[in-house]
């Protein structure tokens, strides 16, 4: 049992959120399914969860960008137990991955992603933080993963891909380890990896509401666009998304400037932009290749269906995303 004290300063608050990434549940996730029946996927797993407590431990009291507060948290590699406890955010709004949210959401959301993003531009103290890993990894293992799971990919949802589409996927068993290897070069950040829209509270503020960011197991050195395009493409419906984007853009890079970012122009924004989405359309295969589809249900399976739409893969083509690979 846990009990919880607060310093003199700290008001005890009336409710807590506590985390437990990796306790066991009587119904898994097909996503947390497969990962049990790799020892190693385990292992990245536990340490994802272990960086999480290390993020709020460490980073969180740092950062230009609303998170909850951490109350406890703590790891033990013996047992592969993690625990958090957090700040209940009352009175938020969550996000929604499966209904998008209004360009004005999405404003507040870029606007503190640049933020965020100038305050670690290529900044020395990130390797203060040894734990911090660099985004990307090995880009021939990556390729490696990728060819494997091409096939039980389209095996299982070819006949949802549109012939267009199938050609990039075509394309990428040979330049999916490129594409992530250009993503990893400088200018890099901090990034938070897997920023979708059930990862974000909208809090009530003074003038507006406070964008929240919640789940930092993915939480790396990264380029810019990996959080932006993640973001941008995921959370906007395509007939939104084409008329605001120009300008959730273009207001994106002009924060960055006034927040002292140099030596990165517009036009760099775009290429590593072009460069998410191909990678986006690579990590979806790896996914959902891996997944075990006879376990999907719910809300899972809802988020697998979305992701597999016409309206999923337009941003790809309004960005001319394939002019990046030789096809």
């Amino acid at each position: 049992m846990i009990q919880l004290r607060c310093d003199r300063e700290e008001t005890a608050p009336s409710s807590v959120i506590v985390k437990l990434p990796t306790a066991q549940r009587d119904t898994l996730s097909a996503y947390r399914a497969s990962q049990e029946q790799d020892e190693i996927a385990t292992r990245r797993y536990f340490e994802r969860c272990a960086r999480e407590v290390a993020f709020y431990q460490q980073i969180a009291p740092l950062i230009a960008l609303r998170v909850p507060h951490l109350y406890y948290g703590a790891t033990d590699e013996t047992s592969g137990h993690v625990i958090l406890v957090l700040e209940d955010v009352r009175n938020a709004r969550g996000g929604d991955a499966l209904h998008g949210c209004s360009p004005q959401d999405a404003t507040l959301i870029v606007e503190q992603l640049a933020h965020f993003h100038a305050q670690w531009w290529n900044n020395p103290q990130l390797d203060a933080f040894s734990w911090l890993p660099h985004w990307g990894g090995d880009e021939r293992a990556a390729q490696s993963h990728y060819n494997q799971l091409v096939a039980p990919f389209l095996q299982h949802f070819g006949d949802r891909i549109p012939t267009s589409v199938r050609k990039i996927i075509d394309a990428l068993t040979t330049d999916y380890g490129s594409v992530r290897a250009r993503l990893k070069r400088s200018p890099t950040t901090m990034i938070h990896a897997d920023l979708h829209l059930d990862n974000v509270l909208f809090a009530p503020g003074k003038d507006k509401s406070d964008v929240v960011l919640l789940d930092w197991q993915s939480v790396a050195r990264g380029r810019a666009a990996i959080n932006l395009g993640l973001f941008l493409f995921g959370s906007l419906k395509t007939s939104s998304r084409r008329i605001v984007e120009d300008d959730l853009l273009r207001r994106y890079y002009e924060l960055l400037r006034a927040d002292g970012v140099t030596g990165y122009d517009f036009a760099q924004l775009m290429e590593d932009c072009r460069l998410t989405l191909l990678w986006l359309l690579g990590s979806k295969v790896v996914w959902l290749g891996a997944l075990g589809t006879e376990s999907l249900s719910g809300r899972e399976q809802a988020l697998v269906d979305a992701s597999l739409t016409e309206d999923s893969f337009a941003a790809l083509f309004d960005f001319d995303a394939a002019a990046l690979l030789p096809l």
